[in-house]
Protein backbone atom coordinates (compact mmCIF):
# COMPACT_ATOMS: atom_id res chain seq x y z
CA UNK A 1 0.00 0.00 0.00
CA UNK A 2 1.59 3.58 -1.08
CA UNK A 3 0.25 5.06 2.09
CA UNK A 4 2.80 3.14 4.46
CA UNK A 5 2.07 3.01 8.41
CA UNK A 6 1.36 0.05 10.37
CA UNK A 7 -2.35 0.08 9.65
CA UNK A 8 -1.43 0.11 6.18
CA UNK A 9 0.33 -3.29 6.33
CA UNK A 10 -2.85 -4.30 8.66
CA UNK A 11 -4.52 -4.11 5.67
CA UNK A 12 -2.20 -6.07 3.17
CA UNK A 13 -1.34 -8.64 5.65
CA UNK A 14 -5.26 -9.20 5.88
CA UNK A 15 -6.12 -9.32 2.17
CA UNK A 16 -2.93 -11.47 1.39
CA UNK A 17 -4.10 -14.10 3.80
CA UNK A 18 -8.06 -13.68 2.67
CA UNK A 19 -6.47 -14.65 -0.89
CA UNK A 20 -5.04 -17.84 0.88
CA UNK A 21 -7.62 -19.30 2.52
CA UNK A 22 -7.30 -17.71 6.06
CA UNK A 23 -10.03 -14.93 6.68
CA UNK A 24 -9.02 -12.62 10.30
CA UNK A 25 -12.97 -12.27 10.69
CA UNK A 26 -12.81 -16.21 11.47
CA UNK A 27 -10.04 -15.48 14.23
CA UNK A 28 -10.03 -13.62 18.17
CA UNK A 29 -6.59 -12.85 17.85
CA UNK A 30 -4.55 -11.94 14.49
CA UNK A 31 -0.49 -10.86 14.99
CA UNK A 32 1.17 -9.65 12.57
CA UNK A 33 4.99 -10.35 13.11
CA UNK A 34 7.59 -8.51 10.83
CA UNK A 35 11.10 -7.03 10.95
CA UNK A 36 11.70 -3.83 9.52
CA UNK A 37 8.94 -2.00 7.93
CA UNK A 38 6.80 0.58 9.38
CA UNK A 39 6.36 1.44 13.30
CA UNK A 40 8.32 2.67 15.94
CA UNK A 41 7.85 0.24 18.43
CA UNK A 42 8.50 -2.88 19.54
CA UNK A 43 4.73 -3.94 19.80
CA UNK A 44 1.42 -2.49 19.29
CA UNK A 45 -2.00 -3.81 20.13
CA UNK A 46 -5.45 -1.69 21.03
CA UNK A 47 -7.91 -2.23 24.37
CA UNK A 48 -9.77 -5.46 23.55
CA UNK A 49 -9.57 -5.61 19.91
CA UNK A 50 -7.98 -8.63 18.01
CA UNK A 51 -4.78 -6.98 16.29
CA UNK A 52 -1.10 -7.09 17.27
CA UNK A 53 2.16 -5.68 15.66
CA UNK A 54 5.42 -7.54 16.40
CA UNK A 55 8.30 -6.33 15.86
CA UNK A 56 10.40 -7.91 18.81
CA UNK A 57 9.41 -11.54 18.51
CA UNK A 58 9.47 -12.74 21.78
CA UNK A 59 6.91 -14.55 24.09
CA UNK A 60 7.27 -11.37 27.01
CA UNK A 61 6.45 -9.00 24.62
CA UNK A 62 3.50 -10.95 22.37
CA UNK A 63 2.15 -11.68 25.79
CA UNK A 64 2.21 -7.85 26.41
CA UNK A 65 0.40 -6.72 23.47
CA UNK A 66 -2.35 -10.08 23.60
CA UNK A 67 -2.76 -8.08 27.14
CA UNK A 68 -3.92 -4.99 25.87
CA UNK A 69 -6.06 -7.29 23.44
CA UNK A 70 -7.37 -8.89 26.47
CA UNK A 71 -8.62 -5.39 27.49
CA UNK A 72 -5.75 -5.45 30.50
CA UNK A 73 -3.94 -1.82 31.10
CA UNK A 74 0.36 -1.41 32.32
CA UNK A 75 1.32 -2.74 35.03
CA UNK A 76 2.83 0.02 36.63
CA UNK A 77 4.59 0.05 40.46
CA UNK A 78 4.68 2.93 43.26
CA UNK A 79 7.77 4.28 43.31
CA UNK A 80 8.27 6.08 47.51
CA UNK A 81 11.13 7.47 49.07
CA UNK A 82 11.44 4.21 50.73
CA UNK A 83 9.61 4.97 54.05
CA UNK A 84 7.12 3.64 53.52
CA UNK A 85 5.96 1.02 50.29
CA UNK A 86 2.27 3.19 50.22
CA UNK A 87 3.19 6.87 50.85
CA UNK A 88 3.70 9.48 48.75
CA UNK A 89 5.55 8.45 45.27
CA UNK A 90 5.37 8.63 42.08
CA UNK A 91 3.79 6.12 39.80
CA UNK A 92 6.35 4.75 37.35
CA UNK A 93 4.43 3.21 34.08
CA UNK A 94 5.54 -0.28 32.96
CA UNK A 95 7.45 -0.54 36.57
CA UNK A 96 5.82 -3.97 37.86
CA UNK A 97 9.02 -6.17 36.48
CA UNK A 98 7.08 -9.12 37.37
CA UNK A 99 4.27 -8.69 34.91
CA UNK A 100 3.98 -8.55 30.97
CA UNK A 101 1.99 -5.79 31.28
CA UNK A 102 4.68 -4.02 33.47
CA UNK A 103 8.36 -4.61 32.60
CA UNK A 104 9.05 -8.31 32.46
CA UNK A 105 9.55 -9.73 29.14
CA UNK A 106 10.72 -13.07 30.32
CA UNK A 107 9.71 -16.25 29.47
CA UNK A 108 9.00 -16.84 32.66
CA UNK A 109 6.78 -13.83 33.23
CA UNK A 110 3.08 -13.76 34.14
CA UNK A 111 0.35 -11.21 34.31
CA UNK A 112 -0.63 -10.64 38.18
CA UNK A 113 -3.32 -12.37 40.15
CA UNK A 114 -5.67 -8.83 39.77
CA UNK A 115 -5.07 -9.31 35.74
CA UNK A 116 -5.87 -12.61 36.02
CA UNK A 117 -9.04 -12.00 37.38
CA UNK A 118 -9.97 -9.27 35.28
CA UNK A 119 -9.81 -11.69 32.13
CA UNK A 120 -11.69 -14.52 34.16
CA UNK A 121 -8.44 -16.27 34.81
CA UNK A 122 -8.63 -16.64 38.29
CA UNK A 123 -11.90 -16.45 39.50
CA UNK A 124 -13.05 -15.74 42.73
CA UNK A 125 -13.12 -19.15 44.25
CA UNK A 126 -9.84 -19.54 43.74
CA UNK A 127 -8.80 -16.42 46.41
CA UNK A 128 -9.13 -15.76 49.61
CA UNK A 129 -11.22 -12.19 50.28
CA UNK A 130 -9.43 -11.40 53.74
CA UNK A 131 -12.19 -9.99 55.66
CA UNK A 132 -10.23 -10.27 59.18
CA UNK A 133 -7.07 -11.05 60.46
CA UNK A 134 -5.73 -14.32 60.48
CA UNK A 135 -3.39 -17.20 58.80
CA UNK A 136 -4.24 -17.84 55.02
CA UNK A 137 -2.16 -19.62 52.80
CA UNK A 138 -1.65 -19.36 49.26
CA UNK A 139 -0.13 -21.48 46.44
CA UNK A 140 2.14 -20.50 43.79
CA UNK A 141 0.08 -18.45 40.83
CA UNK A 142 2.24 -19.30 38.15
CA UNK A 143 1.48 -22.97 38.35
CA UNK A 144 -0.67 -25.13 35.98
CA UNK A 145 -4.70 -26.34 37.57
CA UNK A 146 -6.60 -24.44 39.36
CA UNK A 147 -8.37 -26.28 42.73
CA UNK A 148 -10.49 -24.22 45.27
CA UNK A 149 -8.71 -25.85 48.05
CA UNK A 150 -5.82 -24.40 46.91
CA UNK A 151 -5.78 -20.65 46.86
CA UNK A 152 -3.41 -18.70 44.46
CA UNK A 153 -3.74 -15.19 45.78
CA UNK A 154 -5.32 -13.35 48.29
CA UNK A 155 -7.47 -9.94 47.85
CA UNK A 156 -7.63 -7.02 50.56
CA UNK A 157 -10.06 -4.44 50.05
CA UNK A 158 -8.11 -0.73 51.08
CA UNK A 159 -11.08 1.47 50.63
CA UNK A 160 -14.03 1.54 48.40
CA UNK A 161 -12.01 1.83 45.13
CA UNK A 162 -8.56 -0.12 45.44
CA UNK A 163 -7.90 -3.46 47.03
CA UNK A 164 -4.08 -5.24 47.80
CA UNK A 165 -3.76 -8.63 45.86
CA UNK A 166 -1.33 -10.84 47.29
CA UNK A 167 0.45 -13.81 45.02
CA UNK A 168 3.58 -16.22 45.71
CA UNK A 169 5.12 -17.17 42.23
CA UNK A 170 7.87 -20.25 41.78
CA UNK A 171 9.20 -19.35 38.03
CA UNK A 172 10.83 -16.37 38.75
CA UNK A 173 14.57 -14.09 37.22
CA UNK A 174 17.06 -15.88 38.65
CA UNK A 175 18.56 -12.63 38.61
CA UNK A 176 15.60 -11.63 41.33
CA UNK A 177 14.80 -14.34 43.54
CA UNK A 178 13.04 -12.35 45.91
CA UNK A 179 9.94 -14.19 44.88
CA UNK A 180 11.35 -17.37 45.34
CA UNK A 181 10.39 -17.09 49.21
CA UNK A 182 8.82 -14.26 49.05
CA UNK A 183 5.36 -12.16 48.17
CA UNK A 184 4.11 -9.89 45.63
CA UNK A 185 2.07 -7.29 46.52
CA UNK A 186 -0.03 -5.49 43.89
CA UNK A 187 -2.07 -2.42 44.53
CA UNK A 188 -5.23 -2.63 41.81
CA UNK A 189 -6.20 0.00 39.56
CA UNK A 190 -8.47 2.93 41.02
CA UNK A 191 -9.79 6.21 39.44
CA UNK A 192 -6.41 8.23 40.55
CA UNK A 193 -3.58 5.58 39.48
CA UNK A 194 -4.43 6.81 35.70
Amino acid sequence: NSNGGEFDLREDAVSVAKALGYDADNYDHVIFAYQGGPGNFQGLASMADKFVWLKLIDVGTAAHELGHNFGLWHANSWETDGQSIIGPGTNLEYGNSFDWMGGSRSANGDFNACWKNRIGWLRDEFTYQIRESGAYRIFALDQPGLDPARPRAFVVNRDRERSYWGEYRQRFDPANPSLQNGLLLNWSPWSQSG
